[in-house]
């Protein structure tokens, strides 16, 4: 599941600056896409997440919900393993690292097949 904190101050991008951003949420189960993108609220075991990840997304200027295959999601697989590596918390806002790209346009197909 999609972890998004900027609460505090980091390098200059802070809590406020997300507002100028559009975002897209994904996910590869519907369960959980459907429960963030419901009107009503949720009743189930889960719901302190769901509560949670739809009231960070009120802060951005737009935002969706969508479901992605798992097949078409291993490149979020592999920036969450790159992403435990490290001590810190990375935000990856513009640069994609190095060992994703490729994963990223073999993902893609699953989008946006060629004609």
């Amino acid at each position: 599941m999609l972890r998004f904190l900027v609460l505090k101050k980091r390098g200059g991008f802070g809590f406020r600056d997300i507002a100028k951003f559009n975002l897209a949420l994904t996910g590869d189960s519907l369960t959980v896409v459907k429960k963030i993108g419901a009107k009503q609220g949720d009743k189930s075991n889960i719901r302190a997440i769901i509560t949670d990840r739809k009231s960070r997304a009120r802060c951005f200027l737009s935002y969706q919900f969508k479901l992605i295959p798992r097949e078409a999601n291993q490149a979020a697989h592999l920036m969450a393993k790159e992403a435990a590596s490290y001590n810190i918390d990375r935000f990856w806002v513009e640069e994609v690292p190095a060992s994703v790209r490729q994963q990223i346009i073999a993902d893609r197909w699953w989008v946006d097949p060629p004609n």
